[in-house]
C-alpha cells in the first residue's frame, strides 16, 4: 500500500530514474522538478501538474549529472546544482540558466518554504544564503560537518527554520537546528548521529511539526520522531524492521499525523503510518528518549 498522494517519476535518457525532487506549492497544483543521472541530457525534468506530464528543461554547459536542486516556495525559480557545472539559477522552467555567485560548484541545494527569494546551499561544513532567487549566495554559519553525507531541510511554512543531519564517525556527526535561516545552528546534543530529517502533519495539540529521523539516540539506530521540536524522540520501527541503510531521504505525509516514508534501497520503498486503535492496545506503548540540553550553537 502507498501514501494517497505519490509523483510519478519520469525516466531520463539512458535509462536513469530521477533522483532528486524539490516541490513547491503553486496555484492548486504542486509544481515539480526533477533531476538524475542519465548518459545524456535530459538530466533535469518539470511538471506543472504533480508530476502527471513531464518537459525537458534546457541545462548549463557541461553537465554530467543531477545533483541537487530546489524550487522556490512558489514555483516561480529554481536553483540547480549538478554534476559537471556550477550552482545556476533560473526563472520559468529552465529555459536559460544564469551562473549563481558566492556558492562552490558541487553545493548541496534548497529553498525556504515560505520566502520564494530565500535559497540555501551547503558544502565542507559551511552554509550559505541567498535572498534574491539564488543569484548571489553569502557564506554564514561554519563548523558543521565537513565529512560524510550531509543532509539538510526547511521547515513548511516557517522562513528560516532549517535542519541539518549528517556528518562521519571521524568528525562532527549528528543533528542541527538554525531558526535565523542559516546564520547559526544549535546541536542536538541527545542525538548522537543522524543522516536524514524530514517533517509531517504536526500531533493533535502541537504547534509544531512533527519530525522525522533516521538516527542513533540513545545508543540505538532507528527512525524516530519528535512531536517537541526536538526536545524527545520516539522509536516508529523496531530490531526486525530496520531495512539497511534510510540516511538517504525520509519525510513525513503533510497531510496525516505520524506517517513517514523513506526512499528505496534496493528493497522498495518504505512507508509507515501509525497503528489503528486495536493495535495499540496489542502493543505496549513505545518509550520516549529525551534530547540532553543543546549545545552552544556554532557560527
Amino acid at each position: 500500500m502507498h501514501p494517497p498522494h505519490v509523483v510519478g517519476a519520469p525516466r531520463l535518457a539512458g535509462g536513469a530514474g530521477a533522483l532528486v525532487a524539490a516541490i513547491a506549492r503553486r496555484r492548486a497544483r504542486p509544481h515539480v522538478v526533477r533531476v538524475g543521472d542519465s548518459d545524456a541530457a535530459p538530466h533535469i525534468g518539470f511538471s506543472t501538474d504533480n508530476g502527471t506530464n513531464w518537459f525537458q528543461g534546457s541545462e548549463p554547459s557541461g553537465v554530467t549529472g543531477g545533483g541537487t536542486v530546489a524550487a522556490a516556495a512558489d514555483g516561480s525559480g529554481f536553483v540547480w546544482s549538478p554534476e559537471g557545472a556550477g550552482v545556476h539559477h533560473t526563472t520559468g522552467y529552465g529555459t536559460s540558466w544564469t551562473a549563481s555567485t558566492g556558492i562552490p560548484a558541487g553545493a548541496t541545494v534548497e529553498s525556504d518554504r515560505r520566502n520564494p527569494e530565500k535559497f540555501y546551499g551547503f558544502e565542507a561544513g559551511t552554509f550559505y544564503v541567498s535572498t534574491d532567487g539564488g543569484a548571489t549566495f553569502t557564506a554564514k554559519a561554519t563548523g558543521l560537518p565537513a565529512e560524510g553525507n550531509v543532509r539538510f531541510q526547511a521547515l513548511p511554512g516557517t522562513e528560516g527554520d532549517i535542519w541539518l543531519a549528517g556528518g562521519s564517525d571521524t568528525g562532527a556527526y549528528g543533528l542541527w537546528r538554525s531558526t535565523d535561516s542559516g546564520a547559526t545552528f544549535t546541536k542536538s546534543a541527545g542525538v548522537e548521529q543522524a543522516d536524514s530529517v524530514g517533517f509531517g502533519k504536526a500531533a493533535p495539540g502541537a504547534s509544531y511539526r512533527t519530525v522525522f529521523v533516521s538516527a542513533k539516540i540513545g545508543g540505538v539506530r532507528g527512525i524516530f520522531r519528535s512531536t517537541d521540536a526536538g526536545a524527545s524522540w520516539t522509536r516508529i520501527n523496531d530490531d526486525a524492521h530496520q531495512w539497511g541503510w534510510t540516511g538517504a531521504a525520509i519525510t513525513g505525509d503533510p497531510g496525516s499525523t505520524g506517517a513517514s516514508t523513506s526512499p528505496p534501497t534496493g528493497a522498495g520503498s518504505r512507508w509507515a503510518r501509525p497503528p489503528t486503535a486495536a493495535a495499540e492496545a496489542r502493543t505496549p506503548a513505545p518509550t520516549p528518549v529525551r534530547s540532553s540540553p543543546r549545545t552552544p550553537p556554532v557560527r
